[in-house]
């Protein structure tokens, strides 16, 4: 048997091969994995990292907070009427010097609301060293006798007790405002019914600078009385202003029945009661 000679495979040096995508090799090399001390490392970097800014930050930031340009040296006041500038600002001692970043408005307005008068207030920041404050001062409505003093009142209660100080005020004196036993709160609807009898007659020229006195002890029927005119005036609870030109008007007739009148009562239309002061006394007796 004669042998077969082998035929020899010539090589393909310099023709590219087709690659077997089966066998294709990952051109990325894993890489290595990092333990845990790896990162616990780098956190506590990071964490110093972020202590150290924020304390710098800190002090930086107390620095210019607590700078002389930033201290509180001016406070304008507006608002007031009955209370001085100067009243204000006491109320508002210890303000003046503080930084204006760290000065508690809020508590320092809670010092004006302790303030009778002050009915309401607003702080704020001007920068640098500022602060502005605007007040809003209650009203009163009248002077209220209690007990043979006088007072200052709103609808709230007392302000103040009436003084020289206060003379320039052109306001009428009212009893009754009060219940027996309380000086500090007027009853309501008293003194809703004295509101209504001052907004009523503001409203007809003059009427309002004749009235002197007021008595409200009777919710439903204010009673007055009138500049140089004795007997009191009964009004009930509306149309003020309409029964105290009524009156005006019939004065005159009234006067010539009786001369000395106790009361006139203008709360029936057109009619006016008149209850004459000798009557009256001899009643009492």
């Amino acid at each position: 048997m004669t042998d077969t000679p082998l035929r020899r495979v010539r090589p393909t040096a310099g023709v590219p091969a087709p690659a077997d995508k089966r066998f294709r090799r990952s051109s990325h090399r894993p890489g290595r994995r990092r333990g845990w001390q790896f990162w616990a490392i780098r956190a506590g970097w990071f964490a110093a990292a972020v202590a150290v800014t924020t304390t710098l930050l800190w002090v930086l930031g107390n620095g210019v907070m607590d700078a002389g340009v930033f201290r509180i040296d001016r406070l304008e006041v507006q608002g007031q009427t009955h209370l001085a500038a100067a009243d204000v600002r006491t109320l508002l001692d210890g303000l003046t010097g503080e930084s204006i970043f760290r000065a508690d408005l809020e508590e320092y307005r809670g010092r004006l609301l302790d303030s009778r008068w002050i009915e309401n207030a607003t702080l704020w920041r001007v920068f640098p060293s500022s602060i502005h404050v605007e007040v809003v001062e209650r009203a009163p409505l009248a002077i209220g006798r209690l007990n043979g003093r006088f007072y200052l009142v709103d609808r709230a209660g007392v302000i103040d007790e009436a003084g020289p100080k206060y003379a320039e005020l052109d306001l009428p004196v009212v009893d009754g405002l009060f219940p027996e036993g309380d000086g500090a709160m007027p009853d309501p609807a008293r003194v809703d019914l004295l509101s209504r009898f001052l907004a009523d007659i503001e409203t007809t020229a003059g009427l309002r600078h004749r009235v002197s006195q007021i008595d409200v002890s009777d919710a439903r029927n204010a009673v007055v009385l009138i500049d140089n005119e004795p007997a009191r005036l009964q009004l009930g609870m509306s149309d003020f202003g309409a029964r105290l030109l009524r009156y005006f008007e019939a004065y005159e007739a009234a006067q010539r029945r009786v001369a000395v009148a106790d009361y006139y009562d203008l709360r029936f239309g057109d009619r006016i009661y008149v209850g004459p002061a000798r009557l009256v006394r001899d009643a009492r007796h």
